[in-house]
């Protein structure tokens, strides 16, 4: 269950937000045909998988890998795993940096620099990683879950502009 929500969380936050505007850059064909062997590989990637996982009876990611290529493929393997991570950390911030910066732009006429921005980020961010338990946190689930609506209505505002010019 816990994959199954991180594999939605992944495919649906942000990036659900670019993707009329990636299907009018990359084309009305070329792009669903793209969606679709990408969907294709990712499956059958994951039913393999699987079929291993009950084959072995090792249901840990790290087990699997560690049976399939040894110790040294899988230091090898979180190496590479730390840098896609590490790869998509940078661009998700990247990503959130230039929003602000363009929606802040849009609504007040001035563009600041991006470091305000990161500062910004680096502020609010920096508390949230030092967070263990989410408890104390249960009371501000509306106002969290607000903030986010708003973000989505924002974004989505903006995205509909560029899409229709």
């Amino acid at each position: 269950m816990k994959t199954f929500f991180a594999c939605i969380k992944a495919y649906c936050a942000i990036n659900v937000l670019l993707l009329p505007k990636s299907f009018v850059n990359g084309g009305y064909l070329l792009s669903p045909l793209s969606l679709i062997v990408a969907t294709f590989f990712e499956a059958l990637c994951a039913v393999r998988l699987t079929n291993v996982a009950q084959k072995y009876k090792i249901y840990s990611y790290p087990l699997l890998m560690e049976r399939a290529m040894g110790s040294k493929g899988l230091n090898m393997a979180r190496i590479a795993l730390a840098l896609a991570h590490w790869q998509f950390t940078i661009g998700q911030v990247t990503f959130t940096l230039k929003s602000l910066q363009s929606t802040l732009a849009a609504w007040l006429g001035h563009t600041s620099p991006l470091w305000v921005f990161g500062f910004a980020i680096w502020l609010i961010y920096s508390p949230i990683v030092w967070v263990r338990r989410l408890e104390p946190f249960a009371k501000a689930f509306i106002f969290a879950t607000a903030m986010i609506a708003l973000g989505v209505v924002t974004t989505s505002y903006f995205a509909t502009d560029l899409i229709i010019e």
